[in-house]
């Protein structure tokens, strides 16, 4: 009886399924309550990475930009309020609570540690929270977590400038290739290769408004942004100070457009060597007569102008070379060394005249010293800024150049627009155009040597995350 007894019960499986519901149920709600706290885990994680991602990158922009005209303890002072400022906006407080955690946020210029450390550009954004475990910590044994995030962004060179539209459209157009391998072509106002006929080849293009075209397959760019800071005027400084007469000096100093254009004339009537012009002193007045063909120099047919080394005031006066086998040179200028300076001026009544260089040569690089160093043509603000959508607003200095045509050095007109239309792929190139508007519709190769010859054209930077974890 009592072994039967023993086995009924034995077979009786009344009660084993709560015992086992309540061993599973543990399990399932441990899992369950893990999950949820898990969830907060990676929401907090992921809303850190995005603050500290933010901070960093925000942080190096205004470090770059401050330390453009701030020493560079006062611009990572301001990278570092931007980046924590930003952070802060993003829901991450030093020493407040979120998601139930005390929190930490760390800025460094430069970074404390990783690949970065060191960089006076690398802004570093942390943020470190101690959140509370509930039933983790019945299988951690730890009452809390640490949830951590990290971020390092900097400005970062991608070239030297070598051509930069102030405040125009930058335009590729016609059948033409512009090749600057070595440097950056930005805007601050917008990028604009038209069609497929234009090839250009550079370090980067850069736009402050859209880059229209600029990943075509006729465009090689080692970097192509658009919707970036707008670049600084890296030319403003270099003419600060520096003379820009707007009348011709009395007596032999100054000298009438017309009565040079005679002077050329009567020369090449009876020689076929150049005509060396240029005052010894180092400083020549070319002036005009109120607009008209007395306030243009002239070269025409088979005429060489060799100039010596010096500055030239062109004072309300045009320079027009528009033969093919007419040349202005200067036989004694040396790259890094002597060279000229043209500068156009206003007479105070006309703007500033232009430089017409239609088929001609021009071999000349800038003075490696002195008030206007590295400068080689500068056409100085208007007295009555055009306004309008004609092809000469504003003013247009045109550069279609033969083979032979070589300018070395910076070529600077802040309110007026260049028109390159070609020059030579010569083995000793640096030309750096600066303007109000650029446009390209020939053949230019430019900018290759500027290091080799001395000449620094302004770096541009871009901001990027280089860190993150």
């Amino acid at each position: 009886m009592r072994l039967r007894r023993l086995r009924s019960t034995l077979r009786d499986r009344k009660g084993a399924t709560a015992a086992v519901f309540a061993a599973s149920a543990v399990t399932v709600f441990g899992l369950v309550a893990l999950s949820v706290e898990g969830g907060h885990w990676y929401f907090a994680k992921r809303n850190q990475t995005s603050a500290v991602d933010m901070g960093a990158l925000a942080g190096a922009n205004a470090r770059y930009w401050s330390g453009l005209s701030n020493p560079s303890a006062t611009a990572e002072n301001e990278g570092r309020t931007v980046a924590r400022q930003t952070v802060e906006a993003n829901g991450f407080v030093h020493g407040a609570t979120s998601y139930g955690g005390a929190t930490e946020v760390e800025i460094n210029i430069p970074p404390k540690s990783g690949p970065n450390a060191g960089n006076s550009y690398a802004v570093e954004a942390i943020v470190r929270q101690r959140l509370p475990t509930f039933i983790a910590g019945l299988f951690t044994g730890h009452s809390e977590v640490l949830v951590r995030s990290r971020a390092v962004a900097a400005s970062m060179i991608i070239g030297p400038a070598c051509v930069l539209s102030l405040h125009g459209t930058l335009t590729f157009t016609g059948s033409s290739t512009a090749a600057t391998p070595g440097c950056v072509m930005g805007s601050n106002a917008n990028i604009r290769v038209q069609g497929m006929g234009t090839t250009v080849n550079t370090a980067g293009l850069y736009a402050h408004g859209t880059c229209d075209g600029c990943t075509q397959s006729n465009v090689t760019a080692s970097y192509v942004g658009s919707g970036q800071p707008p670049l600084p005027d890296p030319l403003s400084r270099s003419v600060q100070g520096a003379p820009y007469p707007t009348s011709c000096p009395g007596g032999s100093t100054g000298q009438s457009a017309k009565s040079i254009n005679d002077a050329i004339q009567n020369h090449f009537k009876n020689s076929t060597q150049p005509f060396r012009f240029g005052s010894t002193t180092g400083q020549t007045y070319i002036c005009g007569s109120g607009g008209g063909p007395n306030s243009t120099l002239q070269l025409t047919a088979s005429q060489v102008v060799d100039l010596r080394p010096g500055t030239y005031y062109f004072v309300g006066t045009d320079l027009t070379i528009n033969s093919s086998n007419a040349a202005l040179i200067c036989s004694q200028c040396v790259p890094g060394g002597a060279g000229v300076t043209l500068v156009f001026t206003s007479d105070g009544n006309r703007n500033p005249g232009v430089l017409t260089l239609n088929g001609g040569t021009m071999q000349l690089n800038a003075p490696g010293s002195g008030a206007y160093e590295d400068l080689l043509i500068y056409r100085g603000p208007d007295v009555n800024p055009c306004s309008g959508s004609n092809a000469n607003c504003p003013p247009r200095t045109l550069i279609n150049g033969s083979n032979s045509t070589n300018l070395i050095g910076n070529i600077y007109a802040p309110t007026g627009q260049i028109t390159m239309s070609g020059n030579s792929n010569n083995a000793l190139m640096c030309t750096i155009l600066v303007a109000h508007t650029i446009t390209f519709t020939g053949n230019t190769d430019m900018a290759r040597d500027c290091e080799r010859i001395g000449i620094e054209p302004q770096k541009v930077r871009v901001v990027r995350l280089l860190e993150a974890s």
